[in-house]
């Protein structure tokens, strides 16, 4: 195994510096494909900006860069938003922000993302090298360059990405720790579990694998430094998100509220299916079953032959499989840290197949990449295209007259209709079918612009379906269809929330990003 590894620490003759030199040059070119793969369309929808939980997220950084001591809401730990604010900073300057262009400073938001993505690509290098070798760490770096569910959500200005790193850095160190069981392995494992939890509360998973990894039967460890290790990530959790010591009243109330408690009452518009079978859908869509099926090959492999190194990986996608599946809240993006190890566990696989099948290794190489990176295309296409949204703003801009009064979903479900010269209102509660068609008349609304991503999206109970169904019939009874902005190029693909996110699932039957958007005239 020696002689697959990277970079010797002695002299190098002038064999070994010219090959790794080569070495150095295959992984700089998996890099600039990763790292083009997620700049490509990375200025989707902007001046406008359509992911929902990056205008929370981009807008709290500006104002916490600005001096707003209270800038900062709770559902997602700060410490990405920390990072923007350091961008801002260098990119303009304290003092330049409160003039500064405000589409340069959302466009660095996902180009930062980018490279937090392109480093996640580094990381599984490392760990998959730990586990095989050079050769099953070049695997899993080109995997990870080019794997869907990687690149789509490189490309928002949210914390996902980040979360997706420091978790994937924080297994390799669990590896690390199975492997060597070093006093420092254990501080470097602590320090980047405590990273990755202050990016995202769910990358607290890694904490399962630290644990199996120190339980590794036949090795003695030392359980002094398993709590150095956890105090380790505690302090390092504190130091990346002041607000857990500093307002912890705050902080469990907004976790309570927007993820405790809608993973207990659901949400609206999810899959009602449940979460298992959403986020098997999920893998299918963002890495491809040739690649799940390698990596569930993994997961036997490791529990088979007792590679405890491997079944370290193997914990985190399946411990977080069964605990975010079982809850009522499920999105893709929440399944991220868990796509760099199943990618190792299948790059495993891929290596271990190579030294014995040399022909059948690269042909389900080949076949793992030609099921994923057509997806990765063809998202990175949808997104240089215009959106419906933007579509939409631009027609009622042409063709609505001054003043008029025009009821819409809010940004991002509907169309950005702020600083046009209609009067825009928007619906009181969450949706537009929440107040009925014949109030929104006696209030003197004369146009409606509905979205899909809210009159298709299923409900929680037979009494808000009712409500959603009846608010859309009396549309199509009370009002004239005046235009209507379609992204799919033929039948509409069956209703996925996350959509709302950017495009995800039945790709190649979209043209364009978004919803369907449709603006109605009311009869009078």
């Amino acid at each position: 195994m020696a002689g697959d590894m990277i970079w010797s620490a002695d002299a190098p003759s002038p064999v070994h510096r010219a090959r790794n030199h080569a070495m150095t040059a295959r992984l700089a070119c998996v890099l600039a494909l990763a790292l083009a793969l997620r700049l490509w369309g990375i200025s989707f929808g902007l001046p406008y900006t359509f992911h929902p939980d990056e205008l929370r997220d981009v807008g709290e950084a500006l104002r916490l860069a600005a001096g707003q001591t209270d800038a900062l809401s709770f559902g997602n730990p700060a410490l990405y938003k920390y990072l923007l604010v350091g961008v801002f900073w260098a990119l303009v300057g304290p003092e330049r922000l409160a003039a500064a262009d405000t589409s340069v400073l959302y466009l660095s938001a996902p180009a930062t993302t980018a490279v937090l993505g392109t480093l996640t690509v580094i990381a599984v290098f490392w760990m998959a090298r730990l586990l095989r070798g050079y050769r099953a760490g070049l695997i899993a770096a080109g995997l990870a360059a080019v794997t869907f569910l990687l690149v789509r959500d490189a490309h928002f200005g949210v914390n996902d990405t980040l979360a997706e790193l420091c978790a994937t850095i924080a297994l390799a160190c669990c590896v690390r720790v199975a492997c060597r069981g070093t006093h420092g392995d254990y501080v470097t494992a602590g320090a980047a579990l405590g990273l990755a939890f202050a990016s995202k509360y769910q990358a607290l998973a890694v904490l399962g694998p630290l644990l199996v990894a120190h339980l590794q039967p036949g090795h003695r460890r030392r359980h002094v430094d398993l709590v150095l290790g956890l105090g380790v990530a505690l302090l390092a959790a504190v130091v990346a998100f002041p607000p857990m010591v500093t307002e912890p009243q705050r902080v469990l109330g907004d976790i309570y509220v927007n993820t405790i408690l809608p993973s207990r009452l659901g949400w609206e518009g999810l899959d009602p299916a449940g979460g298992y079978a959403y986020y098997v859908k999920v893998l299918g869509w963002g890495i491809g079953l040739p690649m799940l099926t390698l990596a569930c090959i993994g997961v036997g492999r490791a529990v088979i032959q007792r590679d405890w190194p491997l079944l370290v990986v193997a914990i985190l996608p399946v411990s977080l499989y069964a605990i975010m599946g079982g809850s009522h809240l499920y999105f893709a993006r929440y399944l991220l840290p868990a796509v760099p190890a199943l990618i190792v566990l299948a790059a495993v696989v891929l290596a271990d197949l190579g030294r014995r099948a040399p022909l059948a290794a690269p042909l389900l190489a080949v076949i793992v990449v030609a099921w994923t990176l057509p997806n990765t295309v063809q998202f990175d296409t949808l997104l240089t295209r215009t959106d419906t949204r933007t579509a939409a703003r631009a027609w009622v801009a042409a063709n609505l007259p001054a003043g008029a009064r025009v009821l819409a979903e809010r940004v991002a479900e509907g169309p950005p209709l702020a600083q046009l010269q209609v009067d825009v209102v928007y619906p009181g509660g969450n949706v537009l079918y929440e107040v009925p068609l014949a109030d929104y008349r006696k209030d003197g609304i004369e146009y409606v612009v509905t979205s899909s991503f809210t009159a298709d999206a299923p409900n929680l109970t037979a009494a808000r379906t009712a409500q959603r169904r009846e608010f859309y019939a009396s549309l199509q009874r009370d009002a004239v269809e005046l235009v209507e902005f379609l992204p799919y190029r033929s039948n509409e693909p069956e209703f996925v929330y996350d959509r709302l996110y950017g495009p995800l699932d039945s790709l190649f039957e979209f043209d364009r990003p978004g919803p369907t958007i449709t603006i109605f005239r009311l009869i009078r």
